[in-house]
């Protein structure tokens, strides 16, 4: 009985189908269209986290953003005190592009011959929507979300990114950190 169990859940995930997923692991650097900011961008898609550490000269440098998408909360740590909020839409945080995604663009960027080929695509996630621009080999270089998941549609550019092998997350207690309100992203 318990095979059984087992094999309805890991069956339907086997069958899934996807155009592509982005590597387990990711880091590299962001530009977020919508406040101007460029980050320091770390996702693991195995531990379920996202680690944003600004770049900006006016943010303190061991401020970091830490979206734990596995258990639906982000934490800001300002450099002295640390806030936890509740996620709306965690689903949003996917790492693969699903098959029913529509094909919306497909190019170089740079010149036409010699340019840096990409695939992009519109995908919807509940009811928001992801536009994602892909390499050949499934690396993002540019996102689009909007939808009731933010206040403001999001564009975010994704520059010189690599697949370590780890990533390593702040060591910052996260208990110490104080619920403020649920969040819409």
């Amino acid at each position: 009985m318990q095979f059984l169990a087992v094999l309805l859940f890991v069956l339907p995930c086997a069958l899934a189908k996807n155009i592509c997923c982005v590597p387990d692991k990711m880091s590299g650097f962001a530009y977020n269209s919508y406040n101007g900011i460029s980050s320091i961008y770390k996702i693991d898609f195995t531990a379920k986290k996202h680690l944003a550490v600004s770049l900006a000269s006016f943010f303190n440098p061991n401020a970091f953003t830490l979206v734990d998408f596995g258990n639906g909360t982000m934490y800001y740590y300002d450099g002295q005190t640390c806030t936890k909020q509740s996620l709306a839409y965690p689903e949003i945080y996917q790492q693969c592009i699903p098959e029913n995604a529509t094909l919306v663009s497909e190019a170089n960027l740079g010149p036409a011959v010699g340019g840096f080929p990409y695939k992009a695509y519109r995908f919807s996630v509940g009811p928001n929507t992801i536009e994602m621009a892909v390499s050949s080999n499934c690396l993002p270089l540019i996102t689009r979300l909007s939808g009731p998941a933010l206040l403001h549609t999001r564009t975010s550019i994704y520059i010189n990114i690599t697949t370590p092998a780890t990533i390593d997350f702040p060591s910052y207690d996260l208990s110490k950190c104080k619920h403020d309100s649920v969040i819409v992203g």
